[in-house]
């Protein structure tokens, strides 16, 4: 049988192992470069990416607005604070959809449902992905001489 107590070692196991892959797993950055000298930051903003990153929401920042004298780069990179605000998210909306289901299908009779396909650590390989932030640096052409291209 079991107990209360064994459910949540086991979501706390699952958040460990959130936090664990959100350091060890590493950041992404990608950047486009002009060949203009970097100046201010203009926009240092969260992005906000939804199932799966499919769909995107919030405003996407007007660089003609933001650098009317030119670009000089633009970054999106997920940083660790990125990856664990959607970490823990994902893993608490994961909890959400499994211990309810998991807690149901005790009840009912599992004459072909084997004990371990109803257990809640079968979560770890079907976390839901719902909430995917990254952040978006804009940084304005300065004033000086043009950089090289690599």
């Amino acid at each position: 049988m079991v107990t209360s107590r064994s459910h949540l070692l086991s979501g706390l196991h699952l958040v460990a192992l959130s936090l664990l892959g959100a350091f060890v797993a590493g950041c992404y950055t990608t950047t486009y470069y002009t060949k203009a000298p970097r100046g201010q930051i203009a926009y240092d903003e969260w992005n906000h990416r939804w199932l799966y990153a499919l769909i995107e929401s919030g405003a996407r920042p007007n660089v003609d607005e933001l650098c009317p004298g030119g670009l000089a780069e633009v970054t999106t990179k997920t940083t660790v604070l990125n990856a664990l605000a959607g970490g823990l998210v994902n893993t608490a909306l994961s909890l959400a959809v499994a211990i309810p289901a998991y807690n149901a299908s005790r009840r009912a009779d599992d004459t072909y449902i084997t004990w371990e396909s109803r257990s809640p650590n079968n979560l770890y390989q079907s976390s839901l992905q719902i909430w995917s932030p990254s952040t978006i640096e804009v940084q304005c052409a300065g004033q000086g001489t043009a950089r090289s291209t690599w």
